[in-house]
């Protein structure tokens, strides 16, 4: 349980991260529906990444417990960085805007 609320935190500080630059501009320019849009979206993406990590670390350990040398869960490495990558296209995208309006 620990491991999964580490791995929760770690992804959810990702996302934060990644959502800082177009909050501090939507902070300039006062659009506070910007803020709250990319910080429940840093929230929801940072808990589902973690939560999907915690279950993927369960299965591969589990699948190592049987003998097996060969685990490793692609689908969980390939939705995270679906994820990510989407977040910090979006990210990108809004700061570019905030920028140039």
């Amino acid at each position: 349980m620990l491991v999964a609320l580490l791995l929760i935190a770690g992804y959810l500080a990702l996302f934060l991260a990644v959502a800082a630059p177009p909050i501090a501009f939507a902070r300039r320019r006062r659009e506070r529906a910007t803020i709250r849009h990319f910080l429940v979206a840093a929230l929801l993406c940072g808990v589902l990444s973690g939560g999907v990590a915690a279950s993927s670390r369960l299965l591969v350990d589990r699948c190592r417990d049987q003998g097996n040398t060969q685990c490793h869960d692609y689908g969980a490495s390939g939705l995270q960085f679906v994820l990510i990558a989407a977040f910090a296209g979006t990210a990108a995208i809004r700061t570019w805007t905030l920028i140039t309006d």
